[in-house]
Order: structure tokens, then C-alpha cells, then sequence
């Protein structure tokens, strides 16, 4: 999860590496007073009696609703969108990133809070680098790009939606496949 709040101080880009920004900007022990929390926030609160990296999103969360303004971005796959046979656990797995992304930003519409997800088709890592080339041609052959993506592409478009740029989508899946993805 990334994620962006207006008490995070932004860190310069490229120089620092994306990370998890999770706001402490008020007492958890106590409750928001006037707010109306979705669905998902309304369940028993257990974190608050742990360490917030246990839970980082609810506390992100609960803190950005109190700001009115929050910007979480999810990291998901392809294979949540399309399933990649073989992989039944990680397909899905993104596919519950996916859902979870749409959920909470459609109960959070009205608080100035957006939460999106990306779903990026092979990446070029050191992770694929590593692999032979007849399996990054098998995988880079779905893709009408005909190459893999790269780091900084994904990195562009998690800024994007990190970013108050993108104040009107929420609960949305942003499609980083070269053309990979059907819907």
C-alpha cells in the first residue's frame, strides 16, 4: 500500500524510494468526532491497543478521513485481473487487492479520501532479469507492447495517483500492461 495524507511531509522524487506514509497526526484512543465512518472503518478497532504497523491502512485511514484528504494506492497484478494459470494463490490474491481497492473507495467517496489500485502486467527487475529468456518471451508476448514495463513507468502512474491531480477517481483499477488488460 502507498499511501499519502496531508500531515505526511513528501519526500522528494526520485531521491527517496516510495513508502508507506502513515499519518499520526492525532490520538486514535480517541474517536473522530461529526464523522460518519464507512463500512469499513465501523468494524471492532482492535489495532488500537497495538503497535499502528500492525495495521497500517485502518490507521491511515481513520486518520485521512479525520483530515478530510487521504490517497491510497494499492499494488496489485495483472493476474487479479485476467488469472494466470498455475498461480491460483496470487491470482488471487491481486484480485482480492483489486476488490479491496474498489470497496474502500467507494465507502470513502465522500471524505475527501481516494483509494486506487495498479495492476502492472510484467515488470522488467532484477527478479526477471534473473529468468530465462524464453520465459520473459513467453510473458512478454501477451503484451501488444511486446516488452516489459519498467520501474520508473509504474513508479509515474503510482505518483499520479498518489497525487491531488487525481481527485475524481477513486475505487479504481489503473491498467499498466502495455495493452495487456481487456477491461
Amino acid at each position: 500500500m502507498i499511501a499519502v495524507s496531508q500531515c505526511h511531509q513528501p519526500m522528494p522524487w526520485p531521491q527517496q524510494p516510495i513508502m508507506i506514509a502513515v499519518s499520526q497526526c492525532h490520538d486514535r484512543s480517541q474517536p473522530v468526532s461529526g464523522s460518519q465512518p464507512a463500512s469499513v472503518m465501523s468494524q471492532p478497532v482492535s489495532w488500537r491497543s497495538q503497535p499502528v504497523p500492525e495495521q497500517p491502512s485502518k490507521s491511515f485511514l481513520l486518520d485521512s478521513v479525520h483530515f478530510s484528504y487521504g490517497r491510497i494506492v494499492n499494488i496489485a497484478s495483472i493476474s487479479g485481473k485476467e488469472g494466470n494459470a498455475g498461480m491460483l494463490a496470487y491470482s488471487t490474491s491481486k484480485a482480492a487487492v483489486i476488490g479491496l481497492s474498489k470497496v474502500v473507495g467507494k465507502e470513502c467517496a465522500e471524505t475527501g479520501v481516494t483509494c486506487n489500485c495498479v495492476a502492472p502486467a510484467v515488470i522488467r527487475t532484477a527478479m526477471v532479469d534473473a529468468l530465462p529468456d524464453t520465459q520473459v518471451t513467453y510473458m512478454t508476448d501477451k503484451i501488444p507492447m511486446k516488452r516489459c514495463g519498467t520501474i520508473d513507468e509504474i513508479a509515474n502512474l503510482v505518483l499520479f495517483a498518489a497525487s491531488r491531480e487525481c481527485s475524481f477517481t477513486t475505487g479504481f483499477c489503473f491498467d499498466a500492461t502495455g495493452g495487456r488488460a481487456t477491461y
